[in-house]
């Protein structure tokens, strides 16, 4: 029996040792705590301005392709607009020709009638 009682001696004994030495856990002090939270915050702070850059970078490529755009556009519609004001003197420059062949050829049937009524008579 008292080999028995030995064992469980022996359990109870390392049972208490080690709830004994066993402490609870340890609590970080309140400035490792903060300073913990103050690197992540960090950390984070520095992937929200990597981001912003992104953005940044993002929006200048936008705009500069929208610059190159306006102005391509710009100057295809500047083209267009000079060779309508082109196209339209030249079809003014025509209408005067043409206005001034038709005079010519009412002044030459009034004299081609004129003619023929001299003829007649």
């Amino acid at each position: 029996m008292d080999v028995v009682k030995s064992p469980a001696h022996i359990v109870i004994v390392f049972l208490l040792f080690g709830t004994i030495g066993a402490s609870e856990p340890t609590c970080l002090s309140r400035f490792d705590y903060e300073e913990k939270m103050l690197l992540k915050i960090r950390r984070f702070e520095d992937a929200l301005e990597k981001f912003d850059k992104k953005i940044t970078n993002i929006m200048d490529t936008l705009e500069d392709n929208e610059r190159k755009r306006n102005s391509e556009t710009k100057a295809t519609v500047d083209e267009a607009k000079l060779n309508m004001k082109l196209v339209l003197e030249e079809i003014k420059q025509n209408k005067n020709v043409l206005m001034n062949d038709s005079r010519n050829l009412q002044t030459l049937l009034r004299e081609e009638e004129a003619l023929k009524a001299q003829m007649m008579t």
